[in-house]
């Protein structure tokens, strides 16, 4: 029976012309790619239409099933924001996403203007606008696929801003809806602990964001082993901050050792980095310690990293790391090397972290360097 199916699937489309529709084309990660029209893009994953009014066939395919996807038809302005977006200039980019959405453009087309408002919101720093624009997106697309994103987004758009208690009612309100909907990424409720976690840390609440992070490590089990990881690192940065660094460096350690995920591999150094120089005391080996596990971030990053904060982290500290060693070394040449490398990393800082707020600190940093 699945064969039959199969073949009739693929007579569909090979068979049924496609009308005057736009031709979108999504391609699969084994076969030839299907051109149509997309009319759903979801946490599970896209489906797109084959054939004109009368006579449409309908596919879906799950978002690991899928290498690639064009989008035919395009709304004026969306090109010219996407490139904005990507050189980095979010007014711009925003504007013309704003643009795109006012154009009632497909449904398709509207989800990605609506997410990307909430991106360019949340670069310039607009953390109010970021978290209605995420908002919006769950309202109009309750089943988005920037669904996890969206969550995420109004809860860290509300810690960048301090507002804790808003952050943990959005929490809230993501652990009603997962107890609600039977059909929500498995994830989800994981990665809600991690953002728990997370509000507690920004408040400085270290033992309750310990006790978050560690409920995430030891519930969220080998499916889903990054949220584990992040889970660690969780708990271990806030033992950094209650001075217990031996247990914090066994955890960022034992991360470092399991993961191949360079960002999950930078935190893990940042924290080994956050251990030697908390307790480096003007210990010259220690700094240099410091420095080498920063290191390990500035090597690993690239344009393609989704999220920059600890990359930028990274970027920031091996700078500091350096200019802590200025104080301890005696040689003028090594000085002067030591010097170069902090400015060039703060410089870099500066570049590559445009809003993550480690530009701020570089650029700080870069005034007391002399």
């Amino acid at each position: 029976m699945k064969e039959l199916l199969s073949g009739v699937l693929a007579l569909v489309f090979v068979c049924v012309p496609l009308g005057a529709a736009a031709a979108d084309s999504v391609q699969p990660s084994t076969g030839q790619a299907i051109d149509g029209q997309i009319e759903e893009e979801s946490y599970s994953g896209v489906t797109i239409a084959i054939g004109d009014a009368g006579a449409k066939a309908r596919t879906s395919f799950g978002w690991d099933k899928v290498s690639k996807i064009t989008y035919d038809d395009r709304p004026s302005g969306y090109d010219d924001a996407e490139r904005e977006f990507a050189a980095g200039d979010f007014e711009k980019s925003l504007a013309d996403w704003t643009k795109v959405k006012t154009q009632r453009p497909r449904r398709v087309f509207l989800q990605h203007a609506l997410v990307k408002i909430a991106e360019c919101a949340e670069q310039l720093r607009k953390y109010d606008d970021a978290v209605a624009a995420y908002g919006n997106l769950l309202k109009e697309f309750p089943n988005s696929k920037w669904y996890i994103q969206a969550w995420k987004g109004m809860v860290n758009n509300n810690i960048f801003k301090g507002g804790f208690d808003a952050a943990l009612t959005v929490i809230g309100q993501g652990e009603a809806e997962a107890k609600a909907k039977r059909d929500l990424p498995p994830s989800f409720p994981f990665e809600l602990g991690l953002l728990k976690g997370q509000v507690f840390e920004a408040q400085k609440k270290f033992k309750e964001g310990e006790a978050e992070f560690k409920k995430v490590s030891g519930a969220a089990g080998a499916q889903f082993v990054d949220l584990v990881h992040q889970a660690k690192l969780g708990q271990g940065r806030c033992l950094v901050e209650q001075k217990s660094y031996e247990d914090a460096q066994k955890l960022f350690r034992e991360v470092a050792d399991k993961t191949q995920d360079y960002g999950i591999l930078t935190g893990a150094y940042n924290g080994l980095g956050d251990c030697y120089l908390a307790t480096a005391g003007g210990d010259g080996e220690a700094l240099k310690k410091a420095l080498f596990a920063y290191l390990h971030g500035v090597t690993y990053w690239s344009p393609s990293v989704a999220d920059p904060f600890e990359f930028g982290k990274s970027h920031y500290f091996a700078g500091r790391s350096a200019q802590e060693l200025l104080k301890v070394e005696q040689k003028e040449e090594e000085k002067e090397k030591l010097r170069r490398r902090a400015r060039e990393l703060y410089q870099e800082t500066l570049d590559k972290f445009g809003g993550s707020g480690w530009d701020d600190k570089a650029r700080a940093a870069l005034g007391t360097l002399k």
